[in-house]
């Protein structure tokens, strides 16, 4: 009711729903009438509540399924790169205080395969990690032990800075994409990112922004080679941060969006754009 009411009083251009959104999408079938719906999703759509692309006037994702399957739909849908704000925090290697790290959620059903091999990582290193414990997180003694709490925000960024490898998969329905935020969150504190190697990467594999690793034994033997070759982890980390700045810089990505919701906008209430 209150959204409902401040949006009436707001009278916006056009509504954005950033999901997972945990407020009933329902209430957007109505106010969809009067105002332009915009979302941006990356997530298994199970998450929001009562989520229907239908609700939705333009729909954003990171997903090329998704992108063809809201369009079968007879949505208009783009794909769309997560940006992020570039800081040159990076730190000399002789102060980083974490050998291998990583952040996320670990111990569910969707997240098995990265599970397995964060505990394998934790039975064979100096491993940290921060995030929710999954509902399985109990077949996973290893990754119990080595649990620091849960992070976000600064702090998380403080993690990356302060580790000398982050260690990076992807969830299980990911179909051999690489779809999350991590690579882009470490790439903008200059640390050195080992991530599992996925059809979407090879532009940053041939720059050298970043390593892969094909299989869970792979991933432990980078892990051990790159922890004894400081020189040539912090060489990878540089370049992941300079190419980060170059194809993922937010103020580029928020732009690219913002031009297809003013042509949306336009068509909808018949207007003229300038031309730029």
């Amino acid at each position: 009711v209150l959204i409902k009411r401040y949006i009436e009083w707001y009278n916006p251009d056009f509504i954005f729903l950033r999901e997972p959104c945990q407020v009933n999408n329902n209430i957007f079938q109505s106010l969809k009438k009067k105002y332009p719906i915009v979302t941006l999703i990356g997530c298994n759509i199970f998450h929001p509540i009562n989520w229907r692309p239908q609700n939705s006037d333009i729909i954003f994702t990171v997903i090329p399924e998704y992108k063809t399957f809201f369009e079968v739909n007879g949505i208009e849908s783009h794909l769309f790169e997560y940006g992020i704000t570039y800081l040159n925090t990076s730190r000399d290697n002789n102060i980083k205080k974490h050998d291998v790290t990583f952040v996320g959620l670990l111990g569910t059903q969707e997240q098995k395969r990265k599970s397995v091999l964060m505990e394998r990582i934790a039975g064979c290193f100096y491993f940290k990690w921060w995030g929710p414990k999954g509902k399985d997180i109990y077949l996973y003694p290893n990754l119990i032990k080595t649990w620091q709490g849960t992070t976000a925000g600064t702090e998380m960024f403080e993690i990356y800075t302060d580790s000398k490898i982050i260690v990076n998969d992807y969830v299980d329905t990911a179909k051999g994409q690489a779809v999350n935020m991590r690579i882009k969150e470490v790439f903008s504190t200059g640390s050195f990112l080992l991530t599992r190697n996925a059809d979407n990467l090879q532009t940053l594999v041939n720059e050298n922004a970043l390593s892969v690793f094909n299989s869970d034994d792979d991933c432990l033997e980078k892990i051990e080679y790159y922890l004894g070759k400081t020189d040539e982890r912090e060489k990878i980390g540089r370049l992941g941060y300079k190419l980060g700045t170059k194809l993922y810089d937010s103020k580029k990505k928020i732009a690219e969006m913002k031009t297809i919701i003013e042509q949306k906008l336009a068509a909808v209430h018949n207007i003229n754009l300038p031309e730029k």
